[in-house]
């Protein structure tokens, strides 16, 4: 919600304000696997849960959200400020994707280019544009498996159970464990105190991904902001102003790495739907330097982090004769 007031009034009447509420548009929707590579969403074609969708402002390329698909496919940007916008969506590791507008019917075409980029799309205050999709297409003899946590307000320690190869297909040949940790923070300061100060903050995510030979998958952001000066308090703790610091805007990154197994033996089974588990944990933090040596007592300080997890599993075979 935006607040916009109106002139002050003259003495002894009252004055007016005028509030503009702003809702913001919606905007989705589906990810699918393109089976028979047609660009078309055929019945029977599954979705594909675990895939990335960042939101990206045209204007200045800024990443001003970012979701992974849920189980059905589905992702949903909602509350989006009016602006125009381009979805980019990250393949996981053995898809690539399918050919854009086919069909005629934008409910049922993919809408990313062969990098997973849409077009420009204009939202207006209220909007509601759930047609934009994306096909990927799997490569032959790959068996892609992905999870993801959905967005956490702080550190995130689970467990990924996946299913193990069944032999019955064939001999595995490889296995490409993929981490993604996308995060998002948002950390404000105000001085509050009577005399100009210098600050830094810095903020960090870390993610470690386990495996079963006891190597590990690790993602890592930082961001560090520099040194600011912040003037004397304006007697407002707003975070808002020449005497407070603030990201310009949320502070949203994707950190991912990417390991090929040296024992696919571990992922494989005899047994129908044996799993095999893959413990994750997370740690965040940030720290705030600056001139005056007592920060605590001279500062207001705001900080509102958020994590996004996901893992993806490539197997390739050599099917059986």
């Amino acid at each position: 919600m935006a607040c916009r007031l109106s002139g002050a009034a003259p003495e002894g009447e009252v004055e007016d304000y005028a509030i503009t509420i702003v809702s913001g548009a919606t905007l989705g929707n589906f990810v699918w696997q393109d089976t028979n590579k047609d660009g078309i969403q055929d019945a029977g074609e599954p979705p594909v849960a675990g895939v990335q969708a960042n939101l990206i402002r045209v204007s200045d390329g800024a990443v001003v959200d970012s979701l992974f698909t849920d189980t059905n496919g589905e992702y949903l940007f909602t509350h989006v400020a009016p602006d125009t916008y381009q979805v980019a969506f990250v393949a996981p590791t053995g898809y690539s994707f399918t050919t854009a507008t086919q069909g005629g019917d934008d409910t049922k075409d993919s809408n990313a280019d062969v990098s997973g980029l849409t077009p420009s799309i204009t939202l207006a205050d209220g909007d509601d544009q759930r047609q934009w999709d994306a096909g990927l297409v799997l490569a032959d003899n790959t068996l892609v498996y992905c999870a993801a946590v959905p967005r956490q307000p702080t550190e995130v320690n689970t467990t990924f159970t996946l299913p193990k190869f069944d032999s019955a297909l064939g001999t595995l040949q490889t296995v490409n464990v993929s981490a993604y940790a996308s995060t998002q923070q948002f950390v404000a300061l105000e001085n509050y105190a009577a005399q100009t100060q210098k600050i830094k903050m810095s903020t960090s995510v870390d993610g470690v991904l386990n495996l079963p030979d006891a190597n590990i998958v690790d993602t890592t952001y930082a961001y560090d902001s520099g040194f600011k000066d912040l003037t004397v308090a304006d007697g407002i703790l707003d975070y808002r102003g020449t005497s407070a610091l603030a990201f310009a805007d949320w502070q949203y990154a994707v950190d991912s790495s990417h390991v090929t197994y040296a024992t696919p033996a571990d992922f494989t089974t005899a047994t129908a739907g044996e799993t095999i588990a893959l413990p994750y944990e997370t740690m965040s933090g940030y720290s705030v330097m600056g001139a005056v040596v007592i920060i605590n007592r001279s500062s207001g300080l705001l900080r509102m982090p958020g994590l996004v997890l996901r893992m993806c599993m490539k197997r390739k075979y050599q099917p059986s004769i």
